[in-house]
């Protein structure tokens, strides 16, 4: 297929665009790693060096991690990236920027491929270099967005695959590393998959190609399926489902409370209506106007707080690109990707929840574009209306763009520096800067798994830890602790004061003033917004 010599000079430029969003300070925006984003790391540097993952697991499917089992997706991606650039912030986070930098040129593809309108295709992409959602995301270690890229680089090849059927091989292929990438996969992409074939299922023929590509996906579907159920995903899902054990509970206080009928009870209080009613909120709310266009996510680390996940300019041309695409058949696909991916969300009770329903992003732009292509359209005969249109729209788009973005690099890192775990690089350094001086050293669990950063931060040889015999981890409460690593204790923080009512000469990183009165302080080290994070002591 042929493209346009300018299409192919303006799609490089919005790639670079991306690129460079998406690169740019980005160990300081998001100022730290999280635990999540160190045990990437540090999975891939052990399988690097060992070929096991931290617990000693030669080559593994799911990486166990802190008992919420990873999957596999990401970890392997980032291998070669710590063998060249080492084990490192930036490196763990190169993948995530290069998947989303490259996801604007397949969903410019993508769309060009299904429309055949350049036009349409060049906004879409466009909107996903400046998406502040795919911004967000494509600047973190997460699987999430590795599984989106895949999904969208298997949806290029099984476009071209309704012509040229050994393009569907590498398809399926995709779809299975998405599907073996993040946990929302798993439902999204066969769902989405069963509608494409459905609205083009004439132009699929058996064959032993494309019989072949179905093999793998199935293959990469039962195997994840199989994994799902009785090992990785049962054991976060055990977290995050909607009929947690708290929801148990308030169904049999409820039938107990209830002064109605107990037929009418019974048929109210149970489980089916209960998920159903949640179920059904929680996909709402995904599509609600609040989570898309003015607050977004509630965690703090998947979004900047209070700021949409699309600008606020787009919405309009959202909801018509949504009614014009209605009448378009060729359009509908768009709308079954949107409508699909907040089901995996929907499943959860953390909703609506951006990191889980990141396969909105595409349809969203697509969609988006069309809005904007139908209004250029409707408008063409009058040069003043549409050049005006034109300016004002792209002037409100490229506003609210710069706002977010000075939000993003000078408000957010400030702000939100707890709530990424700041501070375990400089507290690691000044443990190693000490360590040959205490014969015991006491490590706060205050900001979660300090362990982990220990690992990442030191290089601690994977060997050497895997057949640890100073090394002290247990499973507990559907979780992974570790309380002793060689010298270095990690102790709950309300157990601290009581555990060092005794002991001298050793080295302390505590939260503040939680230590006895009589130890010396020698470091302290701050969050962004000035608040004491840890202290760092001697007794």
């Amino acid at each position: 297929m042929k493209y346009p010599n300018w299409t192919f000079f303006i799609i490089a430029i919005i790639f670079i665009l991306a690129f460079l969003l998406r690169v740019i300070f980005t160990t300081k925006a998001p100022p730290s790693i999280n635990w999540d984003e160190a045990s990437l790391g540090y999975n891939a540097y052990s399988i690097l060096k060992t070929g096991k993952d931290e617990w000693g697991r030669s080559w593994p499917v799911t990486f166990e991690a802190f008992g919420d089992y990873k999957l596999p997706g990401y970890v392997y991606t980032l291998v070669p990236f710590v063998g060249i650039f080492g084990l490192n912030e930036f490196s763990v986070r190169l993948p995530s920027i290069i998947s989303g930098s490259l996801a604007v040129i397949f969903l410019y593809l993508a769309v060009f491929k299904i429309t055949s309108n350049k036009k349409w295709a060049v906004v879409s992409a466009l909107l996903l270099a400046i998406s502040p959602w795919h911004f967000f995301l494509s600047r973190v270690a997460v699987e999430a967005n590795l599984a989106f890229g895949f999904f969208l680089v298997g949806f290029f090849f099984l476009l071209h695959g309704l012509k040229k059927y050994y393009l569907l091989l590498p398809a399926s292929l995709f779809f299975g590393f998405s599907i073996f990438t993040y946990n929302s996969a798993r439902i999204f992409v066969p769902i989405f998959l069963l509608a494409f074939f459905l609205l083009h299922r004439k132009q699929f023929k058996p064959n032993k190609i494309s019989l072949a590509a179905l093999g793998i996906l199935a293959i990469f579907l039962a195997f994840g399926f199989f994994l799902a159920v009785f090992q990785d995903s049962s054991a976060r899902y055990f977290w995050v489902r909607i009929l947690d054990e708290g929801a148990i509970n308030f169904l049999e206080q409820s039938r107990n409370n209830s002064v109605l009928n107990p037929l009418f009870t019974n048929l109210i209080y149970n489980r089916a209506t209960y998920f159903i009613y949640n179920f059904g909120l929680n996909y709402l709310k995904h599509l609600s106007v609040q989570f898309l266009a003015i607050s977004g996510g509630s965690n703090y680390q998947f979004s900047v707080q209070n700021l949409g996940l699309i600008y606020l300019a787009e919405l309009p041309f959202l909801i018509f690109g949504f009614y014009k695409l209605l009448k378009q058949k060729t359009g509908w696909i768009f709308l079954i990707w949107f409508l699909a991916a907040p089901v995996p969300s929907a499943l959860t009770r953390e909703a609506p929840h951006a990191l889980r329903s990141i396969f909105m992003l595409g349809s969203i732009q697509a969609i988006t574009a069309a809005g904007l292509i139908g209004l250029y359209s409707a408008i063409s005969g009058r040069k003043f209306l549409k050049n005006f249109s034109i300016a004002l729209i792209g002037f409100l788009i490229a506003f609210n763009a710069l706002h977010y973005f000075r939000i993003y690099f000078n408000v957010y890192p400030v702000e939100y520096s707890g709530a990424w775990q700041y501070g375990y690089r400089q507290t690691v350094e000044e443990v190693l800067k000490n360590y040959d001086e205490y014969p015991k050293i006491y490590f706060t669990k205050k900001y979660g798994e300090p362990h982990i950063f220990y690992l990442f931060y030191s290089g601690y040889d994977p060997g050497k830890y895997q057949k640890n015999s100073e090394l002290t981890r247990y499973a507990r409460s559907n979780w992974r602790w570790v309380d002793r690593l060689d010298k270095i204790y990690f102790i709950n923080d309300w157990e601290m004061r009581k555990t060092l009512e005794n002991e001298k000469n050793a080295l302390v990183v505590s939260t503040p003033g939680n230590y006895p009165e009589r130890a010396e302080k020698l470091e302290t080290v701050y969050f962004l917004d000035g608040s004491k994070a840890f202290e760092i002591v001697k007794i």
